[in-house]
């Protein structure tokens, strides 16, 4: 569960034509609410896409829900994020695309994610263009990392990993579907705005892909230098 990524995870989809020549590439971030989603899914193709605009388009799953964000104290953070980095600029020529012309694209949650992106990595953000759709880092309210490991332990508690001394290696050893359904019964979490819930499983500062204060980081210059299209529904 905090491994950098596993393979089970780390499934995409890449479309591109026969022709094997450097173009631009799109890379997708599919996900609602950082709780669910799936690049097999055809509100995500990116066949039409691909041939209408010349284009190599990548859509890519990451750890979700618990797996991705469990919130463990001690551990890495925001694991499902950390997926998104991966694999593409290294091999993306191997289909046709250039490794200088990559956009990250993502609509709602995924919005959130490209933009926490942006901030996270400012000196190497690997793409040349984010495209945010119907959302940013200011979004939704953050849940903290307490709230969220506290959801973790009722679901070790559910699939009886709470009473050994290595909670983490029992859960590991733990059917994923058994640990899945237990987390799906979990209420939303209240979050750093008293109006808005959130899952209860979900990305966290950690002052490392995460900020709890992008409006300074904005302010400041923070933020990496790339062209960026903002919009909304």
């Amino acid at each position: 569960m905090v491994q950098a990524s596993p393979s089970w995870s780390s499934y995409m989809a890449v479309v591109s034509s026969l022709e094997y020549r450097a173009r631009r590439s799109l890379l997708l971030t599919p996900t609602p609410g950082f709780a669910l989603g799936t690049s097999n899914s055809p509100m995500y193709t990116g066949k039409y896409l691909a041939d209408a605009q010349d284009l190599v388009v990548v859509t890519f799953n990451y750890r979700t829900n618990i797996f991705g964000f469990p919130g463990l104290s001690g551990e890495a953070q925001n694991l499902g994020l950390r997926d998104q980095r991966m694999w593409v600029r290294d091999n993306i020529a191997a289909f046709g695309g250039d490794p200088y012309k990559i956009t990250l694209i993502g609509q709602s949650a995924g919005s959130m994610a490209v933009d926490f992106w942006s901030y996270a990595y400012t000196k190497d953000p690997i793409v040349k263009g984010l495209w945010a759709m119907s959302g940013n880092a200011l979004t939704r309210p953050s849940a903290t990392t307490q709230e969220v490991y506290s959801n973790f332990q009722l679901v070790a508690e559910a699939v009886n990993c709470t009473s050994t001394s290595d909670e983490l290696a029992c859960m590991r050893q733990a059917d994923w579907k058994t640990i899945r359904d237990a987390a799906s019964r979990l209420p939303s979490v209240q979050t750093t705005n008293p109006l808005r819930s959130w899952a209860p499983f979900s990305p966290t500062p950690d002052d490392e892909l995460v900020f709890g204060d992008y409006i300074d980081r904005t302010k400041s210059g923070h933020f990496a230098k790339i062209v960026s299209l903002p919009s909304k529904r």
